[in-house]
């Protein structure tokens, strides 16, 4: 019980921004990530309190806060600052398997299949099996959604 409430206190940013990302609050999520990330940036020592409340896909609290932030700015159509943080999670963790997902997602956005494909396959072998073309697609029009209104104010 006390380990979960020490987390529940450091990494508060993260676990608000997650539950904030849920629900759907996307633009609420990211000013509460970027504190995490940089509370990590200035408190390495956060890093390691992940082995008392583990991820089921990474060892490294960074990685997974720059995935979640990757995630918000792709719902809210920013693929570039997406793709540059998920990146950096891979980068800190190349076995995490999500930010490739993720990455699947932004390439069938920008119409590129056989990388979306790549991506996918090996978010896939590194044992995410929760993602499929079909939830990258239904992602993609969540995307194309929010980056619409911005395409025709700019006509």
């Amino acid at each position: 019980m006390v380990p979960g409430r020490i987390t529940g206190y450091l990494w508060r940013e993260l676990i608000t921004g997650r539950r904030l990302m849920d629900s759907g609050r996307h633009e609420d999520a990211l000013p509460l990530l970027n504190s995490f990330v940089r509370k990590l940036e200035v408190t390495p020592w956060l890093e390691r309190l992940i082995w008392i409340a583990p991820s089921i896909y990474t060892i490294r609290t960074k990685s997974m806060a720059l995935n979640n932030r990757g995630a918000c700015h792709l719902e809210l159509g920013d693929l570039d600052s997406a793709e540059r943080d998920l990146n950096e999670a891979i980068l800190l963790d190349s076995l995490y398997p999500i930010p490739y997902f993720n990455l699947a997602v932004i390439e069938m956005a920008r119409d590129r299949e056989p990388e979306s494909r790549n991506h996918l396959e090996i978010s896939r072998r590194l044992g995410f099996t929760s993602g499929s073309i079909d939830q990258i697609l239904n992602r993609v029009k969540t995307v194309y959604a929010k980056l619409e209104p911005a395409a025709k104010i700019g006509s």
